[in-house]
């Protein structure tokens, strides 16, 4: 249940990787080489360029499945986990965009308006949306495994650990208010880490369930 055309497929990832460029553009600083590393610190931040990488690849295994048509199955179905664990970093982040960070005025440009910006759309909306579109379209079902979700939190764990290290061995802040040591407090850190881990292992297997069930219907 899928689109299998290589060549939309690949037009649909040129732009993909377009939105995310400009996205990307749109928070570096050409000039400022402190505030880009304040910026790479925001998990929204690294889930897009994670994202523009990712499909920089997938592009490319569709240009070979249209060079080389008999191999189209091949390219199709690599990197499932790669791909899982991408789609679940960036629904992350339009999650805790939309229900933990819009409310609270929060915004990674400074002297910024608490207002949605052209900048959120991009890296909160547009790249998520065309994600979970990407998946939904031109993705074959029925890859994912059941341990896959575990798989998919090397990410938001290794992100966790980056910052706190990060933290520790400079004098950075924390990019999050939920992740701040020294206003929060070791044990809700921990305690926020903990429920963010779970949030995340929820979505990966709605991710796994939703793949079996449109995997059935693409054999009725």
């Amino acid at each position: 249940m899928y689109i299998s055309s290589p060549i939309i497929a690949y037009t649909y990832r040129i732009v993909y990787i377009s939105i995310c460029a400009i996205g990307l553009l749109m928070h570096i600083n050409l000039f400022d080489f402190n505030e880009n590393i304040r910026m790479f610190s925001f998990f929204t931040i690294q889930m897009n360029l994670v994202c523009f990488i990712t499909y920089i690849i997938l592009a490319r295994e569709t240009a070979l499945e249209l060079k080389h048509p008999r191999s189209a199955c091949l390219h199709r179905n690599r990197f499932p986990n790669l791909r899982g664990m991408v789609m679940l970093g960036i629904i992350i982040v339009f999650l805790a965009y939309n229900f933990v960070l819009r409310n609270t005025g929060f915004s990674m440009l400074r002297d910024c308006p608490t207002t949605i910006t052209t900048n959120d759309i991009f890296v909160h909306y547009l790249v998520p949306g065309m994600t979970f579109l990407d998946w939904i379209l031109f993705q074959p079902k029925g890859n994912f495994m059941l341990i896959d979700p575990f798989i998919w939190l090397i990410l938001p764990i290794g992100y966790y650990c980056i910052i706190n290290i990060k933290t520790i061995f400079t004098s950075a802040g924390y990019p999050y208010y939920f992740i701040n040591i020294d206003e929060l407090g070791l044990n809700t850190v921990i305690n926020n880490a903990f429920l963010f881990m779970i949030i995340c292992l929820i979505v990966g297997y709605l991710i796994v369930i939703t793949d079996r069930i449109l995997k059935h219907f693409s054999n009725t």
